[in-house]
């Protein structure tokens, strides 16, 4: 096996990525063109449309999704197209949704284009009109046993929650947004500039139409309008006498105080607002002025900017993920993304990591993290107990210091394999294990293999893969090649759920059936981006998302998307030392409990 000497100068730790349920994909990452990165949810993940109007998150956690002739729900892993049919209003358009809520018996309510349609717990649909051709702009709770339903003609409806029995209201105004203050008090946005609390009680009348309000922690409303942000304080909403705009409320707009601003929301310390140009982040200071603003908008050379500028919903979740609807499907920000925690060799402790140069990883059944080194034999770490023991050429039975390859096989039995060498661990002690062969092949070091569901593997020798066989504890046979031969050496392998072998190379990665016949060679050399000639690892997480582990970082694949015919809608992730890895030189993956990745760099 070749090796690359810059490869072992480098200071390697292991680290360990924690990622949160709800997705959890990675949203917060430094790059040249926006300080935040955003993950996309669009029709390359199953939306029936891109054109999403609308977002909810309901009790259970699930996020609701709607838009044009869409409603859509995901759990953060996986998205589910309601069975609504597309349907056309009498003009001929498309049907659209534009509101959603949830009331206290933890039914959906949907308005749109068609009137209301009601989602029970178990997923039966109802649809009913509150009138003929009338279309739903707003639904909001208006107790617990009735939703105020609000039309864009400006008729105004109360709907019993149980027998759907509605009541046309006196009140003629569209409602464009309804929130709750931080002390519990409902507040009501019309569009002809009517700010309302608990339904009747106008507080402001604003000059311009309205399109959305929100609320920060101190009491401080924002509006959005057609017209620019106004920041309306706490002390003003609290007097009795109705209140007029006044100049000098609105925010400072790059752009001026005319734009239309679509969409406001409190989220984690800043206040953010959308519009047809993208979106905006005004950070706030301690007092709860606006310390200095961010821009984030679609760049399309860029991965991770916006889907499509064109924002038409925002969401600040109990989770602390922004999601942003847009007519290009959903963006998602989330801090808790990707965590990084290091595990690194301390000199002075007793027990500790046994190298920095960490390369091959594996974990056994009871749990423990096997790590082994370039000349320092292997750690084997117990999580749980916190505890590392070393074993080397000197304190065991291991004839070299230098470990090419760990596997904690489905047997529970630990496998290591030095130059030339194969050792199996059992009883708590190393033995070396005698390699024969049925067939010719070019001898060389074994680098890596994968199980099969019998007594069998495939393993990794020079740019080989050969099927092995154990026969007992200390024996192993090769039986034969399979149908590849990599223009350069085969570096990692990795089995997926559908039983395929994956193999990184120095030229790109091969896919192969489990019976051995290539299947098709995925990426040329730099094909999606530099450093996939390189890959060092391959694996999966939880949500089967293959990791690739190159020189040049991470790439992330999502779910089977590089596995389609069509390979060039394969969606891709990269990260980097910018996004918290030490070394941009990673060369081992593998998932742990609790939707942890072990990553050695």
């Amino acid at each position: 096996m070749e090796y690359n000497v810059d490869r072992f100068m480098r200071i390697v730790t292991l680290l360990v990525v924690l990622m949160p349920l709800i997705t959890k994909a990675n949203i917060v990452e430094i790059n040249e063109d926006n300080e935040s990165r955003f993950e996309r949810i669009t029709t390359q993940a199953g939306l029936n449309t891109n054109r999403i109007s609308k977002l909810f998150r309901d009790h259970q956690g699930y996020l609701w999704m709607i838009g044009v002739d869409v409603v859509a729900r995901y759990d953060g892993y996986n998205l589910y197209n309601l069975p609504i049919q597309e349907r056309t209003n009498k003009k001929g358009n498309v049907f659209k949704y534009n509101s959603i809520i949830q009331d206290d018996y933890h039914n959906i309510w949907i308005g749109g284009t068609n009137g209301i349609t009601v989602i029970d717990t178990i997923d039966q649909i109802t649809n009913f009109q509150l009138d003929t051709n009338t279309e739903i702009s707003t639904l909001f709770p208006y107790d617990q046993e009735r939703i105020w339903a609000s039309s864009k003609s400006g008729d105004n409806f109360i709907i019993d929650v149980h027998s759907h029995e509605t009541k046309k209201l006196h009140e003629k105004d569209v409602v464009r947004s309804f929130v709750i203050d931080p002390k519990g008090q409902r507040w009501i946005a019309t569009k002809h500039g009517e700010i309302l609390k608990e339904f009747h009680k106008r507080i402001l009348q604003i000059e311009s139409e309205i399109n959305d309000i929100c609320f920060t922690p101190s009491g401080k409303m924002y509006i959005a309008t057609n017209d620019g942000l106004l920041s309306v304080e706490s002390e003003l909403l609290n007097h009795n006498d109705e209140r007029r705009d006044r100049e000098g409320m609105f925010l400072d707009f790059v752009s001026g105080s005319g734009e239309k601003v679509i969409t406001v929301e409190y989220h984690d310390g800043s206040v953010w607002t959308g519009t047809k140009w993208g979106v905006r982040e005004y950070l706030l200071d301690s007092a709860g002025n606006i310390s200095y603003k961010r821009e984030y908008n679609r760049h399309p050379n860029v991965t991770y900017s916006l889907p499509n500028n064109q924002i038409n919903d925002l969401l600040s979740d109990h989770q602390g993920i922004m999601w942003i609807a847009t007519n290009g499907g959903v963006a998602k920000i989330d801090p808790e993304k990707l965590w990084f925690y290091s595990i690194e060799k301390d000199p002075s402790a007793d027990n500790t990591l046994h190298s920095n140069a960490i390369f091959p990883v594996s974990g056994d059944l009871d749990g423990n993290i096997w790590m082994g080194s370039y000349s320092s034999g292997i750690s084997r770490y117990n999580v749980d107990a916190n505890k590392f023991t070393w074993f080397n050429a000197k304190n065991s039975n291991l004839k070299r210091n230098h470990i090419l390859f760990i596997d904690c096989d489905a047997n529970g039995s630990t496998w290591a394999v030095t130059p030339n060498k194969i050792f199996s661990f059992e009883d708590n002690s190393w033995s070396e294990v005698i390699l024969k062969s049925e067939i010719n092949y070019r001898r060389g070091d074994i680098i890596e293999w994968i199980e099969n569901n019998d007594s069998t593997f495939w393993a990794a020798c020079r740019n080989q893969l050969l099927l092995v066989q154990r026969k007992g504890k200390q024996e192993l046979t090769v039986l034969k090649k399979a149908q590849v031969e990599t223009a350069k050496k085969i570096i990692c392998l990795f089995k997926d759920k559908r039983g395929r072998i994956w193999l990184g190379t120095r030229d790109g990665v091969y896919c192969v059936s489990e019976t051995g016949e290539l299947l098709v060679k995925y990426f040329e050399s730099g094909e999606f981006d530099k450093g996939t000639e390189n890959i060092q690892a391959i694996n999966s997480d939880a949500k089967g998302n293959i990791w690739l582990g190159s020189s040049q970082g991470i790439f992330v694949i999502k779910n089977d998307s590089i596995l389609e015919d069509n390979t060039s809608k394969a969606i891709i992730k990269r990260f980097n030392k910018n996004d918290g890895l030490p070394s941009n030189y990673v060369t081992g993956l593998m998932p742990g409990d609790n939707d942890a990745m072990y990553i050695a760099t």
